[in-house]
């Protein structure tokens, strides 16, 4: 079996004495792993890797922990075992395995395969892992394996900008960068003193080396420091704790949080956002209901079509390097659709984004660049009739309904507004005597929260937003009918799974009233043929006075906000006082909302930061991010 083998830093991947042997004692043994796995009282573990390489740790880590949980769920036939100890085996068997690593040069899923597919102790895990892992540009990447309770959280980059960006709680590290004589950046300084940051009294770490600077290193952040003898022809290894010496705890730290694995939550919003949230704790097996008097994805939620790409700036910020990875984790999920599932839920695949001016030409280049966005995501282009154009391959138009009720599949629904009093028999969430009602309930119902006295004072605005349908009998149907994929820059259009073309959609802030606009229409057409360059567009006013007297007769209510016909649809979203979603706890209460016009984009991965939030797990996105959607961030200013 070949030996992976490292150009870049002249050094071996692992041993060449044994790869699953080496793992075994280096990281498992000396970090005690399985022993504290079976006295552990936490609802998750978590262990982070620095240096991910061929995934080799991971993957023999992930063997163990199928092998424990299906040891701790198998129940015994016997009398002596009673119904109470059947029930406490259930409860824990949702613990979850958090395996966060970084990786500064990633292989691809070839290499891996090759380098690891003759390891038959591991081969499920691989195909398993291998029918999920992509990663296109340096970011955090998010991997989720629900039948065997484990998530992966990977992290891109340079550890010294990633590491800190880091918000978890580790229980035990594995130490697996190639050596310090040729890879001295990843044993700085900076390196120890964020895992000193991440760590806990009684946290572990394990290495191969037992190098005199890591020892030192370790030591200087409150790390207890022992050497054994190493593995294969290492002379030496070194292991510990974290313990410093002025503070003296018991070792072992234990969440509060254990009851928030046992008991139903319920979401107030079936829109995309609670959806999110909704599927986001039904991968981790937890009971959820979602709560909504009007329907499910009866609002922003229920247009016809919605365009899923990324919204990039000329150099990163918190808000793009979010829009990427919410691109990155959404395309994780639909890429792995059945084709019945594609069938209802995608529209289109790939989207041109012009750029109208040399201006904007110069922007995204730069932004291409500055990003590090590989071809097979984005790619500059020239089209015949557009022009200069972004080509976003893996781009999807997306039925928005039908994605929400995916999400919703086999998720409670109740058709009413969710009760947040605790005497309310409806949730039943009293049986636990841990759980507090506050923290099963969240908020994810978009501008309703203004009702809510504990949000009331967030920053949110009720923003209107116009479609246009433009059907076969519309004049303007054949002039968008011979472009094949979706356009998008200040505004789009898309077709959706009627063959319609959805134009749109007005974003004002300043409107609220819910009654169709001429004015509004007249703008969509116009801003729709300046995006297809079309020179001699119709009488727009004709057009809107011959729809008129069609869709005034067949206008549908939907509720209080939206108004659909066959030919228009008004819907209103949320939006903060800076454009970017919330999401986390403000006045003790759980929310996500103001996902303004990108909430398709952002919901899901923003789905999975409320409930790693709630649950104290790690976080999957980089801790400037998580700040630049926190609530508290306008009570900062």
């Amino acid at each position: 079996m070949e030996i992976p083998y490292s150009q870049d830093f002249d050094d071996i991947y692992y041993s060449s004495d044994g790869g699953i042997e080496e793992t075994q004692f280096v990281f498992i043994e000396s970090n005690q792993i399985m022993e504290r796995w079976n006295r552990s009282k936490d609802p998750i573990f978590t262990i982070c890797e620095t240096g991910f390489g061929t995934g080799l740790n991971f993957l023999y880590t992930w063997k163990l922990w199928e092998e424990f949980q299906n040891k701790h769920n198998t129940f015994s036939d016997e009398e002596s075992v009673s119904s109470s100890q059947k029930s406490e085996s259930k409860i824990n068997s949702l613990r979850w395995l958090h395996f966060v690593s970084t990786e500064a040069f990633p292989l691809n899923g070839s290499d891996i395969y090759k380098y690891l597919s003759e390891i038959p102790e591991i081969s499920k895990q691989l195909n398993c892992f291998l029918a999920k892992y992509n990663l296109y540009s340096p970011a955090f990447y998010r991997f989720i394996f629900p039948e065997s309770q484990i998530t992966l959280t990977l992290l891109y980059g340079d550890i010294n900008n990633t590491l800190p960006e880091l918000v978890a709680n580790v229980d035990a590290w594995y130490l697996d960068g190639f050596a310090p004589s040729k890879n001295p950046d990843m044993w700085s300084d900076r390196v120890f003193q964020e895992m000193a940051r991440l760590s806990h009294i009684g946290t572990s770490f394990a290495t191969y080396t037992s190098s005199s600077a890591v020892r030192k290193g370790l030591k200087a952040v409150g790390f207890q420091v022992q050497k054994k003898n190493g593995f294969g022809k290492k002379r030496e290894m070194c292991f510990g704790y974290y313990h410093p010496k002025d503070v003296s705890t018991t070792l072992d730290s234990e969440f509060d949080s254990q009851h928030l694995w046992k008991n139903e939550f319920s979401i107030a919003g079936a829109g995309v956002a609670g959806a999110s949230l909704a599927f986001a704790f039904k991968q981790r097996s937890i009971p959820v209901r979602v709560y909504d008097p009007i329907g499910i994805a009866q609002e922003a939620s229920g247009n016809p079509v919605g365009i899923l790409y990324p919204h990039l700036s000329k150099f990163p910020t918190p808000a793009s390097r979010f829009s990427l990875a919410s691109f990155y984790y959404a395309d994780q999920l639909l890429s792995k659709l059945t084709s019945n599932q594609k069938e209802k839920i995608i529209s289109q695949e790939g989207l041109l984004f012009k750029i109208n001016s040399e201006e904007k030409a110069n922007r995204y280049k730069v932004s291409l660049e500055s990003h590090s966005l590989p071809e097979k995501i984005a790619k500059l282009t020239m089209h015949e009739s557009l022009g200069e154009c972004i080509f976003f391959a893996k781009a999807r138009s997306l039925d928005p309904k039908s994605y929400v009720n995916f999400l919703l599949t086999d998720v409670k629904f109740i058709n009413k507004i969710l009760p947040d009093k605790s005497n309310d028999q409806s949730l039943d969430l009293n049986s636990n005597n841990f759980a507090k009602i506050s923290d099963h309930l969240v908020y994810c119902n978009s501008y309703h929260l203004k009702n809510k006295e504990s949000t009331q004072e967030l920053p949110i605005k009720k923003v209107r937003g116009q479609l246009y349908y433009s059907d076969e009998n519309d004049p303007i149907f054949p002039l968008l009918n011979c472009f094949l994929y979706p356009i998008s820059s200040d505004s789009y259009i898309a077709k959706d799974k009627k063959n319609r073309f959805i134009l749109g959609s007005t974003f004002d802030e300043f409107k609220t009233e819910r009654a169709w606009s001429d004015k509004d229409e007249e703008s969509i057409l116009q801003r729709a043929m300046e995006l297809i360059e079309e020179k001699s567009p119709p009488n727009f006013l004709e057009i809107i006075e011959g729809r008129k007297e069609k869709f005034l007769e067949h206008t549908k209510i939907e509720n209080q906000d939206s108004i659909e016909s066959n030919l228009y649809r008004i819907s209103h979203r949320s939006q903060s006082k800076d454009r970017n979603p919330i999401i986390g706890n403000h006045n003790g209460t759980w929310v996500m909302t103001a996902l303004g016009s990108r909430g398709l984009l952002t919901s899901l991965l923003g789905g999975e930061i409320l409930a790693s939030l709630i649950l104290k797990e790690p976080i999957p996105v980089p801790k400037s991010i998580l700040q630049s959607l926190s609530p508290e961030r306008f009570s900062k200013k």
